[in-house]
């Protein structure tokens, strides 16, 4: 279930996360609305965003512990949050705009919901976190799903911009 005690690396990969989040309420893409957003795909993302936040403070397992076959997870862990910093790196120094919040980096849809999901599962892994690994699951139905269902709201609309 895990080793019940504070986590220096699921802080630092909680900040990663987290910065750019606290930056990006500041600096929004205009005309983004969480309106008609689907109030399962809510209530998973903010049950999984409180489990996941609990798993990465208090489960040592997820501190370093020397090498061993299993750090080839932490490596891909770091991988996917270094290409989520890029993702946000990308979006502030672009104009701002939906299109810019919601377009691929390297082949992946997503990549602001995407990435950092797939960042704690392998997390997860390297540190055998049963508990971070459902908590990244429920936040990831909800958060990708929600920003799956912003993209697709976003090519309506530009379909729509284009026939008109």
């Amino acid at each position: 279930m895990g080793n019940f005690s504070f986590s220096s690396l699921g802080v630092l990969f909680l900040l990663l996360v987290l910065i750019p989040n606290a930056c990006w309420c500041f600096k929004k893409p205009k005309d983004y609305t969480a309106e008609r957003e689907n109030r399962w795909l809510q209530t998973c993302e903010q049950l999984g965003q409180v489990l996941t936040t609990i798993a990465l403070l208090i489960d040592g397992n997820l501190n370093w512990h020397g090498w061993s076959n299993r750090c080839w997870w932490l490596i891909l862990a770091s991988c996917f949050i270094f290409l989520y910093e890029w993702f946000w790196v990308r979006y502030f120094r672009s104009d701002r705009n939906l299109i810019d919040f919601y377009r691929p980096l390297v082949g992946v849809r997503v990549p602001g919901a995407t990435f950092p999901i797939l960042s704690f599962l392998c997390l997860a892994l390297y540190g055998r976190a049963l508990v971070l690994g459902f908590a990244t699951f429920l936040l990831g139905v909800g958060h990708i799903g929600i920003h799956l269902s912003h993209e697709q709201e976003l090519k309506a609309q530009l379909l729509n911009q284009v026939k008109d």
